[in-house]
């Protein structure tokens, strides 16, 4: 299946980042990704995979997903995207993996497979319901062995404060300073992931 292809769509537009693009899955019948230079905002990031995104196609405004951060010699040549929907990735963990086999699996485009899973107000780019807390944990490959991180780091903190378990977000707050930005640097490496709380769980207390 050619989920791993990337076309781009066409259109003179600024870039925040020289080179990077947005590897975009659309909710379309090609069996490709698409190639968007980012909205205004935060540098494109490996951890980013996961975020909705607004983006043009055609005619028409399309919600997708970014699947990946990828390269282009000719930045200027791609369309921008129009805004990020997330802050932080929707689709992470065992779900993004099981959908990404999924489309492989079924000849189905990516961004179809990822649309049919989530609930329509998602798929319309509605902000995600405050219905829960969220957290972080590590991952099995967090737990197993133990990653080589540089004592002292933020990543290496936070990797020591989930070593006991989940910790909330709001919990992380006020134990870490931008630890958001560690835990795209672990997500990145599938070392952490998020999870939604049905409550607040039990927190570990900080390293």
């Amino acid at each position: 299946m050619g989920v791993i292809r990337s076309a781009p769509a066409r259109y003179t537009a600024p870039m925040t980042s020289s080179s990077s693009t947005l590897r975009v899955a659309l909710p379309v019948p090609l069996p490709h990704l698409f190639d968007y230079a980012p909205p205004p905002g935060p540098a494109p990031d490996p951890g980013m995979t996961g975020q909705r995104v607004r983006v043009p196609f055609g005619s028409r405004e399309l919600v997708g997903v970014v699947a990946g951060i990828g390269q282009v010699e000719d930045p200027g040549s791609l369309r921008a995207a129009i805004e990020w929907i997330d802050t932080t990735p929707l689709v992470t963990g065992e779900l993004w993996r099981s959908l990404q086999w999924l489309a492989r699996y079924t000849h189905a485009p990516l961004g179809e497979v990822i649309s049919t899973a989530l609930p329509g107000p998602l798929r319309r780019g509605e902000a995600v319901p405050d219905t829960h807390q969220w957290g972080w944990q590590l991952t099995p490959a967090g737990h197993d062995p133990q990653p080589k991180l540089r004592s002292g780091t933020r990543p290496q903190r936070l990797a020591a404060c989930l070593a006991e378990g989940v910790v909330n977000e709001d919990r992380l707050d006020t134990l870490m300073d931008d630890w958001r930005s560690a835990a795209r640097s672990l997500a990145k490496r599938e070392l952490v992931e998020r999870i939604a709380l049905a409550h607040a769980p039990a927190v570990a207390s900080p390293a």
